[in-house]
């Protein structure tokens, strides 16, 4: 057990996980190996029985209960006289233990998922909102997805992800492993929700008790990628009655973050950022083979800003017990551990080739502001260069929310134009700068003050009401950057005014950026 974090276990396997938040359970099933261990990362010997003294059968004796439905009792969700009926309908009627706890009325569907959700340690998926290959379901027999209440829905090399009613289910997990001969990895679902993917994959299936037929808004696209009736916006004033420039218009007041305008409502209904196909391929073949995994996974997601604001507000996710204290993917990484990222890259909807190639400029871009806000942290000690590397990484993360939100006005945008030139040209094409959508999402995933700061106000740091210095140093980060991947130390000139509130003199900031070892592949303009 980790003496830094308290609520964090570590299994046999060797796996770390960290217990769900306010979770009153004393087992917890490893995402790695399926086995339950207990709060000091002890293994069960016997998982599947468990023998509880809490149960009593009538005649006196005691019962083995299976592990999954002592975990049910100790969590609180049911009492050891309803685990007690509920294990003898279970075994009457042939059928799994939380199926007769909401058969009996002991628990609703959203109840069991709810405490799943706490206790499983499993991330979760939404299958309205993941599109799953007919060649991929039928991976397992449609018997044994029925039965088991588990479906397959993406596979990777030798990795299968399967989305569960109960991921706790380690018997459903062991029979798909022993019939597919691949690693199973499982993401918890709705009922519901399981019930309308077997629906779609199965049209003579219905769900016991469900009459209803799919409507026709079930089978569109996910809510957060769908379009969103947008109001008709009124001309900006300032086009038809002045000749002032965007930034007088715009930055020099103050940005009304408030206001839920349509485009920001879908921004802020945004759960994912598409990331490319290769990107989970390379977690893939990692997870599989490199006993150096977590080194490696934090380069790709150092290096995928839309990747990397995904891990990062999963990190500071409540669940997690670090809300907004999480800045830097070294840390992110360490908190959710590989098998997590992995499930949350399985989860995360993959780009178009189109899509990809239109902000294919942009990421790079991202990565060398990264690289020179890493240096000028280093050399201005306002935060720790991991944590500014992020925040050069994320400036841009309202250019891929603006665009996941109305991707066929983004399309338009010029893909090498960077800064004040991208934000002028977003403001007139769609009413709100990558600045504000950084915002918006910013807010949604509980992003760290920092990164918020830094990504809404670089543009114009001196009217920045907290984290000032942030501001400043990612403004120089992005003065200095090149879409082409050079260093523009010509641009010094230009950073007179940051410089002087951070404190640092143009030999020093110049001299740091020639030696730096983030920037040593970089080319040095003329």
């Amino acid at each position: 057990m980790s003496s830094e974090y308290q609520d964090i276990i570590q299994c046999e396997c060797g796996q770390r996980m960290r217990l769900p938040a306010d979770s009153k359970s004393k087992y917890f099933r490893c995402v790695k190996c399926g086995s339950y261990v207990d709060r000091k990362g002890v293994r069960k010997r016997d998982t599947q029985k468990l023998r509880r003294s809490g149960l009593k059968l009538s005649s006196g004796r005691s019962v083995h209960r299976s592990g999954l439905l002592g975990v049910f009792v100790d969590g609180g969700l049911i009492s050891p006289q309803q685990g007690e009926e509920a294990a003898s309908a279970a075994k009457e009627n042939k059928e799994k233990t939380y199926s007769a706890l909401v058969r009996l009325g002991f628990a609703s569907r959203d109840q069991l998922h709810a405490f799943l959700a706490r206790e499983s340690g499993a991330a979760a998926i939404s299958l309205a909102h993941f599109s799953i290959e007919q060649s991929v379901a039928a991976m397992l027999p449609r018997e044994m997805v029925l039965s088991q209440l588990i479906l397959p829905i993406d596979k990777l090399g030798k990795s299968l992800t399967v989305a569960m009613v109960c991921p706790m289910d380690t018997n459903a997990i062991k029979r798909a492993e022993e019939h597919t001969n691949l690693r199973v990895r499982p993401m918890l679902c709705t009922w519901d929700d399981f019930d309308l993917a077997c629906a779609k994959l199965y049209p003579d299936h219905r769900a016991q008790g469900d009459a209803s037929a799919l409507s026709a808004d079930e089978t569109e696209a996910p809510l957060e990628y769908a379009p969103v009736p947008q109001k008709k916006e009124k001309p900006p004033v300032e086009e038809v009655a002045s000749e002032k420039s965007w930034e007088d218009n715009v930055l020099d007041r103050p940005l009304d973050m408030e206001q839920g305008e349509p485009l920001s409502d879908r921004i802020r209904q945004l759960r994912a950022l598409e990331i490319p196909q290769r990107l989970m391929n390379r977690l893939d073949a990692i997870l599989d083979v490199d006993p150096d995994g977590l080194k490696k996974i934090t380069a790709i997601i150092s290096n995928s800003p839309a990747f990397c604001a995904k891990i990062l507000s999963m990190a500071n996710s409540k669940a997690y017990g670090m809300e907004g204290k999480v800045d830097s993917v070294p840390m992110a990484v360490a908190l959710l551990g590989a098998e997590t990222i992995a499930l949350i890259a399985t989860g995360t909807p993959k780009k178009s080739a189109q899509w990809e190639q239109g902000l294919l400029p942009l990421r790079y871009f991202s990565r060398h502001v990264a690289k020179i806000n890493a240096t000028l942290a280093a050399l201005s000690e306002i935060t720790t260069p991991q944590s500014a590397w992020c925040i050069g990484l994320l400036h841009g993360l309202g250019c891929y929310a603006l665009c996941a939100a109305d991707p066929e006005k983004y399309q338009k945008i010029d893909p090498r134009s960077t800064g004040f030139a991208r934000a002028d040209l977003e403001n007139k094409l769609l009413g709100m700068t990558h600045a504000e959508a950084g915002w918006h999402l910013a807010k949604a995933w509980h992003m760290p003050e920092l990164v918020m700061a830094g990504m809404t106000h670089y543009l114009r740091p001196e009217n920045t009401p907290e984290h000032k210095d942030i501001a400043y140093m990612l403004h120089m980060a992005v003065t200095l950057a090149d879409p082409k991947g050079l260093l523009k130390l010509e641009k010094l000139q230009h950073c007179k005014e940051a410089m002087h509130y951070l404190k640092l003199s143009e030999k020093d900031t110049k001299k740091a950026l020639q030696q730096s070892p983030w920037l040593a592949p970089a080319k040095k303009a003329k």
